[in-house]
């Protein structure tokens, strides 16, 4: 893919590591930046049993069985770990695609269905599969930094996002994640790739929601809206992420990497101050 592509502002499907390769900051560089530049330097990519299992039910949900087979395998069942020789051998084979053992494969496809046959969330993912709106990338310029999004489900007038947790997926425990992960930050980036491509938001909230499903049994799945006051903090601190990365991309010998280069007032925390 040229860059000239990428920054057409159009829809794009690719694979996804083609899409994690190429230039441009996404959500998990921004949100990084916002909270420092020596965070956003230290990134590293993740391959935890967590975050294979989350690649795998994306996968499936998203693009359906037979695009899922195509990209995954599942190894024997006498395969209990990935630190194991037959792991290895396995891996180092012509086959060449990603591979989920056999208690995972079960945990995946428990997931896909729970999803799927959600009232809510079935709908909304198989009708934007049937319209190719699923696992669909973009590339922008803003405050003169190219960014890119990769937005899992794109409605006519909203984004889903498909999530996987290990809580219950419940409002009060989601609400937790939102901060802890930022997830408010990541909204508020793909925001503005995306909404070209969306009809006018005229509904309260924001145009922007996510589809919970967890990752432990019952594998229950929720449905969530982003509220507009979550979003415009998103915005703000995200305002100040880009702000960074553009002076660091000017001149990294000025950019400060580490947090404010003052003293602070700290204390308590207001809740244990009452």
């Amino acid at each position: 893919m040229t860059m000239m592509m990428m920054m057409t502002e159009e829809l794009v499907t690719i694979p996804a590591a083609d899409y994690h390769a190429a230039a441009g900051y996404g959500s998990t560089q921004v949100k990084a930046a916002a909270k420092s530049i020596g965070h956003l330097l230290s990134l590293r990519s993740l391959d935890s049993a967590a975050v294979i299992i989350g690649s795998a039910v994306h996968d499936l949900v998203l693009l359906g069985p037979e695009a899922f087979q195509a990209q995954w395998k599942v190894l024997p069942p006498m395969i209990k770990t990935r630190n194991c020789a037959a792991y290895k051998n396995i891996m180092e084979g012509k086959d060449k695609r990603q591979a989920l053992l056999a208690e995972e494969s079960v945990r995946v496809a428990a997931m896909a269905v729970s999803v799927l046959s959600h009232e809510v969330a079935g709908k909304i993912i198989l009708a934007a599969r049937e319209r190719g709106r699923t696992e669909v990338s973009t590339w922008w310029t803003e405050q003169d930094v190219l960014c890119k999004a990769r937005a899992d489900v794109l409605e006519e007038d909203m984004v889903w996002d498909l999530k996987t947790t290990s809580e219950d997926a419940m409002a009060d425990r989601f609400s937790r994640a939102i901060a802890h992960f930022d997830y408010h930050i990541q909204a508020a980036h793909y925001l503005p790739g995306f909404q070209p491509h969306l009809s006018p938001w005229q509904y309260g909230g924001a145009p922007w929601g996510w589809i919970v499903v967890e990752s432990l049994p019952p594998h229950n799945t929720s449905v969530f809206q982003l509220d507009s006051e979550s979003l415009a903090i998103g915005q703000q601190e995200r305002r100040t992420a880009l702000e960074r990365i553009r002076k660091y991309q000017a001149d990294p010998a000025k950019s400060t990497y580490g947090y404010r280069p003052h003293i602070e007032m700290v204390g308590l925390p207001q809740w244990r101050k009452r």
